[in-house]
Formats: C-alpha cells, sequence, structure tokens
C-alpha cells in the first residue's frame, strides 16, 4: 500500500487542444499492452472540495496525449463515479 497526497488546483485535463493541465501527482508502471490483464485501485479521501478526485490513470505513451482517467470524483456536494478520456481534448463524464 501507498499513500498520495495531492496539493490544491492540481489535475489531469486538457481545457483545449494547445493546454495540458498534468500536474497531479501519481505513481506508475510501464508494461507492454500484451501483458495487461486487469487492474484495480481502491481509494479513498476525505472528499469536500469541488473536482476532489482519486483513482487509475491509464497514459497511452506512443504520442504522450492520450489518456484515460477513472475513480471517485466530488461535484455538486457528493462523490461520483467519474471518467475522463483524452485525445484532442479531455471529454468528462460523472454518474452519482
Amino acid at each position: 500500500p501507498f499513500t498520495i497526497t495531492s496539493p490544491p488546483k492540481t489535475d489531469v485535463w486538457r481545457p483545449s487542444a494547445d493546454k495540458d493541465v498534468f500536474n497531479a501527482p501519481w505513481i506508475y508502471q510501464t508494461i507492454p499492452v500484451s501483458q495487461f490483464q486487469r487492474i484495480s485501485v481502491t481509494v479513498f479521501g476525505p472528499w469536500k472540495t469541488q473536482y476532489d478526485q482519486g483513482g487509475l490513470l491509464i497514459n497511452f505513451p506512443l504520442n504522450g496525449s492520450q489518456w484515460i482517467k477513472a475513480g471517485i470524483e466530488y461535484d455538486n456536494s457528493r462523490p461520483n463515479l467519474g471518467v475522463v478520456g483524452t485525445d484532442r481534448l479531455s471529454d468528462w463524464s460523472i454518474s452519482p
């Protein structure tokens, strides 16, 4: 087990084609796609600030510009299941 603590105003997000926000702390391991079978994570936190989040980030390193992040994200005063897919831009979806 390990703990990651994130300072305020960090994120992994591409709001426009010419701007990346990729300043959140993360721990990573590189593996060949052929060896990837499954992944799991347990996250918890004092979700209280808009967009507080914790989860998984899958980065596609061929061009370094595509990623998927999924986990718990605090929005509208409650924790939600959130996912962001990013190619040219980030696309965000949440569900309570």
